[in-house]
């Protein structure tokens, strides 16, 4: 009994090999043309990249090199022009993290206020927009005094008060 038992597994052991080797080779083919096809994509896609960039090269405008109109001061050193940089780029490390958290502070302050007013856009508009508004960096300009800062932005525009025929009612909101 024992031997026709082995034989059975045998046969059914060489069947599970077979399969296996069916599969492993599958596996292989499929792996082989998945490099061939990556392979492939990517040649295209360099294509396209190269096209792309020799079509934005080609289509920028050239400008010829034009002397300065003589009315206009002399370029300041480069070393100066680096001190400038520095100092706006630490006024910069200091003022952008102070402006963003007036600006969000604003726009809370700016949602209270429309909440507890009952919705008036008007007063929630008068607290955000200057919050919002006003500089974000501090530029080389603005550190040699040629541009201001402002911190605080302009308030919005009121509109132009509307003038209405005799008899009709000004539109609610």
């Amino acid at each position: 009994m024992e031997g026709a038992g082995s034989g059975r597994l045998d046969r059914l052991s060489g069947i599970g090999i077979q399969l296996f080797q069916r599969h492993y080779r599958i596996s292989l083919l499929t792996v082989a043309q998945d490099v061939r096809y990556r392979h492939v994509m990517k040649k295209q896609i360099s294509k396209g990249i190269a096209l792309a960039s020799f079509v934005a090269v080609m289509s920028t405008p050239l400008h010829a090199q034009t002397t300065a109109p003589v009315d206009q001061p002399p370029e300041q050193p480069v070393t100066q022009e680096l001190g400038y940089g520095v100092a706006s780029a630490l006024a910069s490390v200091f003022y952008i993290p102070a402006k963003v958290t007036y600006a969000g502070l604003g726009l809370v302050t700016g949602g209270l206020g429309y909440v507890l007013t009952g919705g008036r856009s008007d007063v929630a508009s008068n607290i955000i927009y200057p919050a919002v508004r006003g500089h974000y960096v501090v530029t080389p300009n603005q550190i040699k005094g040629i541009e201001p800062i402002y911190f605080v932005g302009a308030p919005p525009e009121s509109p132009e008060p509307e003038s209405y025929a005799a008899g009709t009612t000004a539109p609610t909101r």
